[in-house]
Parts: C-alpha cells; structure tokens; sequence
C-alpha cells in the first residue's frame, strides 16, 4: 500500500486544487486513508477504487505476524489479491486522469 500513498502524493501535489490549501495543512503527515479520501473528493481516482484500497488497507499489516495473530486473520492470497487490486485500479485510474 507504500506504492498507493507514494502515487497518490505525486498525483495530489500535481492537481491545481492543492497549492490553494493553507501551507499547514500540507505539512500533515497523511496516512493511506487520507490521500484516498482527498484523491477521491478531487476525483483522481474512481469511487469503486477509492473502496477497493479501503478494504486492502485492513489487509495490508497482515504481513507482520503478530498482527496476523492478534486479528486471527491470514495473510494470504486472497488478502494479497485484493491488496493488488488496490495498486492496479489506482494505476488505471491516474493513468486516465495523467496520460
């Protein structure tokens, strides 16, 4: 999900909406949800997309074992299918919108 927020950070600084945000609200540390909730609000990313890294955001710490145990949840092929998913539609869609 490194890749989604890396993306979406490069993609949100290029759209004429930001520079018009006060200074200090650009020098908050946004996490995942942030850049997706404002990718999707700008519509660099489409509402399907936006729910799509929802959902691979609950999956994408399931890496780290005691995560993995502590939520009794599997890291598997099919939470790694849908973190993927994630990447790939936020990829299409900035690739729409930043031919």
């Amino acid at each position: 999900m490194a890749v989604v927020k890396f993306t979406l950070n490069g993609q949100a600084q290029a759209v004429d909406a930001i520079p018009a945000m006060p200074p200090d609200l650009l020098d908050i540390r946004w996490g995942l949800h942030q850049f997706v909730e404002v990718a999707e609000e700008l519509a660099l990313i489409e509402p399907d997309t936006a729910k799509q890294t929802r959902l691979a955001k609950d999956f994408r710490n399931l890496i780290h074992p005691g995560r993995s145990i502590r939520t009794q949840q599997a890291c598997d092929r099919g939470t790694t299918l849908a973190a993927g998913a994630a990447v790939e539609l936020v990829s299409r869609d900035l690739h729409v919108r930043f031919p």
